[in-house]
């Protein structure tokens, strides 16, 4: 690789003199990427040996049985594949749960990708209004893959963030509301959803009902010293259409939290019963104190019933 580096020296600074700088990153950076594979090729067998002993033992002392090498494919950032030897478990132990590879689950393998290859596929599929899209802008900046295995790689990567949930991705590792202040806001908006009607129009189209709904939401924010949002605090948004399934998010991300050990939990929102038949209920079962609790009608709606209270007074 040195000497191939070497050889093109000559003709990039013929490139540079003749004010092409785009051929010359461009040929660097395919130089780069050459070379990454070239140091994935040796180091990634070297430590798979060095860990085998470690990860066999483990899965030996977990129940597994007849633990085997087997070669496994890793399918590097660049696209490119390479191929170690693993630990394979033929008999896993009774509710394993871990891969059988078990070179794959330490590395963190998802189905062949390494996780910087999932990460450059799942960024530019979030981004793009299309697996097609995604695949262009992957191909333009170097990495050497097929549309079919953007789409398998960014439908393997979002069953896995699924089953991670919500409140582990999104929160940093460590992150804790114990010892502050915390307000819990919840609303009910309204929008429209499509559902399939099961009917056609008379060239064969399928017919939608759009149906209004309420999706429900929440944020969860940290007051300063002077009561005023924490700047230095991220505020935390969940959305369901679900108010069952709403709940279950919030529980998730207040028990990561440990929100029974915060100082004090304000709840607020409007006059929905949905909110307060349910949400201190929620808390005091995850541990906050009752005295903790402080149950505040927002400004806005408040205002509009005292409104509304005083009209029908002076109707009357």
């Amino acid at each position: 690789m040195d000497q191939n580096v070497i050889s093109r020296l000559e003709n990039w600074q013929e490139q540079l003199f003749k004010g092409d700088l785009y051929s010359f990153e461009t040929e660097l950076c395919a130089q780069l990427s050459a070379l990454h594979d070239e140091v994935c090729e040796v180091v990634l067998p070297a430590a798979a040996g060095q860990v085998y002993e470690k990860l066999a033992a483990k899965a030996k002392e977990d129940g597994c049985r007849k633990i085997i090498a087997r070669p496994v494919q890793i399918r590097l950032s660049t696209g490119s594949y390479i191929e170690v030897d693993s630990p394979y478990t033929k008999v896993p132990a009774a509710g394993y749960q871990e891969k059988r590879h078990l070179l794959a689950g330490h590395w963190s393998l998802i189905g062949s990708a390494s996780p910087a290859l999932y990460d450059k596929v799942g960024f530019c599929a979030a981004l793009g209004p299309s697996y097609d899209t995604a695949h262009q802008a992957l191909t333009k900046f170097g990495v050497q893959i097929g549309l079919s295995s953007v789409r398998e790689i960014s439908n393997r990567l979002a069953q896995r963030c699924h089953a991670a949930g919500e409140a582990e991705l999104s929160t940093k590792s460590g992150e804790s509301l114990a010892g502050k202040r915390v307000v819990i806001a919840l609303d009910g908006g309204r929008t429209r959803i499509r559902q399939n009607s099961g009917t056609y129009t008379n060239k064969g189209y399928e017919q939608y009902d759009t149906a209004w709904c309420e999706p429900k939401l929440f944020v969860i924010d940290v007051l300063d010293e002077e009561g005023q949002l924490d700047r230095a605090e991220l505020p935390i948004y969940g959305c369901r259409f679900d108010q069952e399934h709403l709940f279950d998010l919030l529980e998730s991300y207040l028990t990561k939290l440990k929100i029974k050990d915060a100082e004090s939990v304000q709840l607020l929102g409007d006059g929905a019963s949905w909110i307060w038949n349910n949400v201190p209920a929620l808390l005091r079962r995850m541990g906050v104190a009752e005295d903790k609790i402080i149950e505040t009608l927002d400004a806005y709606h408040g205002t509009g019933y005292v409104h509304k209270a005083k009209k029908k007074n002076q109707t009357c």
